[in-house]
């Protein structure tokens, strides 16, 4: 788990520092990706020692995914404005 930790960082650190020159898209979908890999991963290991810090690491998870989600929303690539609204309350 300490090895998929790191390699989660390095990745997103790859995606913003050198693909700074690329598509914003192609940046906030990445990082949305990594996010949701790594919920996943933690769904599927269940690695903490109590179950109230598995608890705790997944509602983490879903949080960071949820904050991931948002940029996306938010960052002027959809131009239909009711429609961000809709989605914003879905």
């Amino acid at each position: 788990m300490i090895v998929w930790f790191f390699v989660r960082r390095f990745l997103t650190a790859l995606v913003i520092v050198f693909l700074g020159n690329q598509s914003p898209v192609f940046q906030i979908a990445l990082v949305m990706y990594l996010a949701f890999y790594d919920a996943c991963i933690d769904f599927h290991l269940n690695a903490h020692e109590s179950k109230l810090n598995d608890i705790v690491e997944k509602a983490n998870k879903i949080v960071v995914y949820l904050l991931s989600y948002f940029p996306f929303l938010y960052s002027g690539f959809i131009h239909d404005t009711e429609l961000i609204y809709n989605i914003g309350w879905f």
